[in-house]
């Protein structure tokens, strides 16, 4: 993997591995089955406005550059003991993948719906390669598989259409934080850097107010509290720092940071917020844990948190998609 330094990015511009497949499924509605209602779709065929990102570059956290936009957000995730941060401005492209080690993952966001998560590439022992498709479900990403030709819907997290119907990807846990804290945070972390970096580009694409007419709402899929309905958050009625407790879930929360995290709660342990960032959690038997769900010290250290299948959107997208909502925020 490259690692290099941002001032040679600005001076070439796009500096990320660009590998076009030679054919591109074609979207027809009426050929084979979908998963959804098609018509609530849009665009007819995957597009080349974005490429395929297979081999991107980064730099070090340390050498990043604060940005003036401060309310700017990153994606940041941890495989095996390497952190990721993936600034949302960057995500034009809309699916990043990569490999570390054995470990395949694809990076995905939606500007319209501001959704992000991040995947593993391996399913069924195989590895896939993920692409923006040019379509979009209820104004939702679509991305698609090249290997299978199977699309994906990113808020229904499972594929919509292909040999992969009905298939969920496998989640590998990751949050949103304050792009700035979070390179001063984890100054060794990987800072993904290969998408042009004009500026002001970017500061247009990621301040875009559109669809602001709904809130965030982080929606959790691993939490069934009630048949056929969809467990949600109103990330605005939280506290600005603390615990949200529901019954095994733990809602961690910092918004100085911009930062939310989720954790199904150990058995047997209660937990109070530990203010002593990247540290959130302190439980009963004097373990201290991180944002990533690791106990860093006490008799239980290395011992990792579970994580459930959980991600934000606007609470339009959430309403356009499902029919049946548990407001956890009510209760």
């Amino acid at each position: 993997m490259k690692i290099i330094y941002l001032i040679v990015i600005i001076t070439l511009g796009f500096a990320c591995s660009v590998n076009e497949i030679d054919s591109k499924p074609e979207y027809d509605s009426q050929s084979e089955l979908w998963l959804v209602d098609t018509t609530k779709m849009t665009g007819t065929k995957v597009t080349e406005a974005f490429p395929m990102v297979t081999e991107p570059d980064y730099v070090i956290a340390n050498k990043a550059p604060f940005v003036n936009f401060n309310e700017e957000k990153a994606i940041v995730f941890k495989i095996k003991n390497e952190i990721y941060i993936y600034p949302i401005w960057m995500m034009g492209v809309e699916v990043v993948n990569d490999m570390l080690d054995d470990v395949g993952f694809a990076v995905t966001y939606c500007p319209k719906t501001k959704t992000s998560y991040v995947i593993n590439r391996k399913l069924n022992d195989n590895t896939y390669t993920f692409k923006a498709s040019g379509l979009l479900y209820q104004d939702n990403l679509v991305y698609y598989d090249t290997e299978s030709n199977s699309y994906w819907s990113q808020m229904l997290f499972k594929s919509i259409h292909g040999p992969q119907i009905k298939q969920n990807p496998v989640f590998i846990h990751s949050f949103e934080m304050n792009y700035n804290s979070a390179i001063h945070i984890f100054p060794d972390a990987k800072v993904f850097i290969n998408y042009p970096s004009n500026k002001e580009n970017f500061k247009s694409f990621t301040i875009n107010k559109s669809n602001t007419e709904g809130e965030l709402v982080i929606g959790i899929f691993d939490l069934k509290t009630k048949p056929d309905v969809l467990p949600v958050l109103n990330i605005d009625r939280l506290p600005e720092k603390g615990v949200y407790s529901y019954n095994d879930l733990l809602v961690v929360i910092k918004k100085e940071y911009q930062f939310l995290n989720v954790f199904n709660r150990v058995a047997g342990r209660t937990f109070e917020f530990h203010d002593d960032f990247p540290n959130i959690l302190k439980d009963n038997e004097g373990n201290i844990w991180d944002v990533f769900g690791t106990a860093i010290s006490g008799p239980a250290k290395g011992e990792k948190m579970e994580r459930p299948v959980s991600f934000i959107a606007q609470w339009w997208a959430w309403m356009g998609i499902y029919n049946s909502f548990d407001h956890l925020n009510d209760k």
